[in-house]
Formats: C-alpha cells, sequence, structure tokens
C-alpha cells in the first residue's frame, strides 16, 4: 500500500466523527451506547457493534453513500450533526470501487446501531399479523360467510372464495344455513353473550364461540342465529318503547270518538235526535 494511499485514508478517518467504537479496535466485542438525536428512528439509546467482515462494512459504504444521493433532508441533517461534512461527504461518494475496497478492507468507523426497542416493536407487529392470518384462515375452515369476513378483515369476497378453496375446499357455505331449535340457539346466545362481556376482539369472539360448540355449527350457522335474537330484540324493543306525549295527543281524538260514538253537524241538527 503506498504512502499517499495511507495518508488519505488517515486524513478520511480524521474527518469522521467520533465513534464509540475506537478506530484502532476493530476487534471490540463491548457493546457500546450513546446517545441518538431526537430525529433519529431509533430510541433514546442504541447498541454500537463492530463490523468485522469486510464484505459487510463495503456494503454499509454503498449504503451510506446511497443515502446522500436519495435526498432524504432528515438522513442529510443526521449525518452533518454528526459530523460528516460536505467535504466528506463528497469524497466518499467520488471513491472507485478500488478505493472503497481499500477504506472498508478494515474497520473504517461503519458500525452497526442495535435498537431493541425498535425490534420489540417489529416482533411485535409481525407476531400480530401472524396471529391475524391465523385467526383469518381459522374462520375460513369454521365456515364463515364471505360478507362477515369481508366486514371483520377488509378483503374481497372473491378472494375469501379463493383461499376457501385453497386450505378449505369441503367446507361450502352457499345458501340460507340451517335453522336449529329453540334451545340450541338461545344457548348459541348465552354462551355469545358471555364471550362479549370479556373478550372485546369481535374476530376472537367467533372463533370462542366455534369453538364453545366443538366445531358442531358452522360460523354461518351461528351468525344467523345471532343476527336472528338481534332482530328480535329491536322489534321487541321497539314494541315497548313509551309513547312520546305528541303520540298521546295524536291518538286522543281517535279514542274519545270511539268511546262517545260518531258526532257530525248533521246528526246533531236532526229532528230524529
Amino acid at each position: 500500500m503506498s504512502e499517499a494511499s495511507t495518508a488519505a485514508r488517515a486524513s478520511t478517518a480524521a474527518a469522521l466523527p467520533a465513534l464509540p467504537v475506537p478506530i484502532n479496535s476493530p476487534a471490540t466485542a463491548t457493546v457500546h451506547r450513546t446517545a441518538s438525536p431526537p430525529e433519529a428512528e431509533f430510541g433514546s439509546t442504541v447498541a454500537m457493534l463492530p463490523v468485522r467482515d469486510a464484505a459487510s462494512r463495503l456494503f454499509l459504504l454503498t449504503r451510506l453513500v446511497a443515502s446522500f444521493d436519495e435526498g432524504d433532508r432528515a438522513v442529510l441533517s443526521q449525518l452533518i450533526g454528526c459530523g460528516c461534512t460536505p467535504e466528506l461527504i463528497d469524497r466518499l461518494r467520488g471513491m472507485t470501487m478500488v478505493d472503497a475496497l481499500r477504506f472498508t478492507a478494515e474497520h473504517c468507523g461503519l458500525v452497526l446501531g442495535v435498537d431493541s426497542a425498535a425490534i420489540q416493536r417489529q416482533l411485535r407487529h409481525i407476531e400480530r399479523r401472524r396471529a391475524e392470518r391465523e385467526t383469518y384462515e381459522y374462520l375460513i375452515r369454521a365456515g364463515t360467510s364471505p360478507s362477515l369476513l369481508g366486514r371483520l378483515f377488509s378483503v374481497a369476497t372473491m378472494e375469501v372464495r379463493r383461499l376457501r378453496k385453497i386450505i378449505a375446499p369441503g367446507v361450502a357455505v352457499v345458501g340460507r344455513p340451517r335453522l336449529l331449535d329453540e334451545d340450541t340457539s338461545a344457548a348459541i346466545v348465552k354462551q355469545w353473550e358471555q364471550i362479549c362481556a370479556h373478550e372485546p376482539s369481535e374476530r376472537q369472539r367467533y372463533v370462542l364461540l366455534h369453538r364453545a360448540f366443538n366445531g358442531a355449527h358452522l360460523v354461518a350457522t351461528l351468525e344467523t342465529v345471532l343476527e336472528t335474537h338481534r332482530r328480535q330484540t329491536a322489534a321487541l324493543a321497539r314494541n315497548l318503547r313509551p309513547r312520546s306525549i305528541a303520540d298521546t295527543h295524536r291518538r286522543q281524538p281517535v279514542r274519545e270518538q270511539r268511546e262517545d260514538g260518531p258526532s257530525s253537524p248533521a246528526s246533531a241538527g236532526s229532528p230524529n235526535a
């Protein structure tokens, strides 16, 4: 390696911002922590891990240079705030492949930042999506109507039918589900009310209701029972609704005519009265 390239690398390293991992200690295994700027995507602290593989350092360098060209003002402000001057950015952007390979041959100031809080958030997001998918496929196998699945998961009816043919070809939800006897319907309604008392998710409510009867009924049949109960309850509430004062005044003359009998001016002036 020539003295000129050594001097260039030394000047480049001097222009880099101070990092938690020492430049001359690439084998350092201790996890260092540093506070991130308020506008960063990381949490209040991140662990800075050294990158020992030259190929990984070269990849990080290419991503760093690409971030310069993407023009994200937030990223650029973070880089400038940590000491990346415009001159340093131009020097890194103008590197040839040979210079880049030499630059990343040993520790060059590029480290791996680990934000455990962000990792946990992403893991929870993945687990939540997986649970939603499992619930979606369970309800398809349990014979849920496409209309209910579309409302619960915001999916098209054709997508529900397509997936049903793949994972549950023997389950057919066609036409009106069969009616159940009164005792079974009452047991379904009672079980549903108990589930609603402690389960906030409507998706899980149908899963628990289906499992409560050991899968003996399709979810479409359970839907019909619950919908029938809702209509009957609404009709009963309308019939028992107290009459308003206006309704009482409107009906009062009708009741008086029925009690006293019809009276008209002609009958009042009749000589036979």
